[in-house]
């Protein structure tokens, strides 16, 4: 299995938090659960790097604390 690098940057108009924007993409339809039946999630660390995660999708509700802190 290969890796891949991807960036996206988002500008709000706004103060926002990580919540807020999931809240509204699942609103519109989009799921935070992959077809695994896992949730996987990307948080920076304190040394300012990207680590990926994944968990149960009955454990969304600490993933987004975790976001929300990020």
């Amino acid at each position: 299995m290969g890796s891949r690098d991807a960036d996206i940057d988002f500008s709000f108009t706004c103060p926002t938090t990580a919540r807020t924007v999931l809240d509204a993409l699942t609103g519109a339809g989009w799921s935070v659960e992959v077809s695994l039946g896992r949730v996987t999630y990307m948080i920076n660390d304190a040394d300012d790097m990207c680590e990926w995660y994944d968990s149960a999708p009955d454990d969304i509700g600490d993933v987004l604390v975790l976001a929300g802190r990020a």
